[in-house]
């Protein structure tokens, strides 16, 4: 930023976080994409765009020029990651704990589709002799708050500011720590703490991947960059990917076998 804002710098690409683009856009140090396709048509388009989550690209891509234009595509997103929920095959198929769910909840077992089932399933394998604890959901501090708290408030309606995406808001935009969709899928969350492997500081990502490759544990949400580690437990664990955590827009679950 210090090159930028002295007006020497050479940078022909930069790779940063989308929270630098407010300091990019606003004092003018890069070009917003319409200019540079102005300059070389070739750039970027509709064969690249059409590949791109339209609601990721829009939260990592955009920014406003003014506080009251329209945001405009200032850049393409190079990473962006989601939460998923990964589950133990071999837990969920065992006709043990088939036969045992199914008479303590009357439903037949598999990777929850609802918050409810997830709860369930949590609570079910928590009390089983082959797992340890019925899911992982990892809670070390970030920031100030739980990064995956945050994410099950934003799945339930619930968040942290009214508004659709990071770059939006500012000094009155409402807090909706105090809503009853946030208080409610906090309460929820807490009461997943019984059902847990990990605690609330000490363990990440690294401590969750051991948890998963002990295999005593039934559930686990992660980030997506986690599964490039875990690539050798694929005979053991799948995926169900949560749709688009960030938004609120449901709180489904879409099961994808590996």
């Amino acid at each position: 930023m210090p090159i930028l804002s002295s007006g020497t710098s050479l940078y022909d690409v930069i790779l940063n976080v989308n929270s630098s683009l407010s300091s990019y856009v606003r004092n003018g140090w890069v070009f917003k994409l319409g200019e540079l396709q102005k300059i070389n048509p070739a750039l970027g388009g509709s064969a690249l765009e059409k590949d791109l989550f339209p609601n990721t690209w829009r939260e990592v891509g955009f920014y406003r020029t003014q506080a009251t234009s329209e945001p405009e595509a200032i850049g393409y997103p190079w990473a962006a990651n989601t939460m998923l929920l990964v589950y133990n095959k071999k837990l969920f198929n065992d006709p043990v704990n088939l036969s045992g769910y199914r008479q303590k909840y009357g439903k037949e077992l598999a990777p929850p589709s609802t918050w409810e089932e997830f709860r369930n399933a949590a609570e079910f394998f928590t009390q089983r002799p082959m797992a340890s604890m019925g899911s992982y959901s990892r809670e070390r501090m970030a920031g100030g708050c739980t990064t995956s708290g945050i994410n099950f408030a934003y799945s339930m309606g619930g968040g942290v500011m009214r508004k659709q995406f990071g770059w939006e808001g500012d000094a009155t935009t409402p807090l909706i720590l105090d809503s009853p969709e946030t208080i409610a899928a906090t309460k929820f969350y807490i009461g997943l703490r019984p059902y847990s492997a990990g605690d609330f500081l000490s363990t990440g990502q690294n401590e969750q991947v051991e948890l998963m490759r002990k295999g005593n544990i039934a559930m686990a949400v992660v980030w997506s960059d986690t599964l490039y580690p875990t690539r050798p437990l694929a005979d053991r664990w799948a995926t169900g990917i949560r749709t688009d955590p960030w938004r609120q827009v449901t709180d489904r679950w879409r099961n994808i076998f590996t």
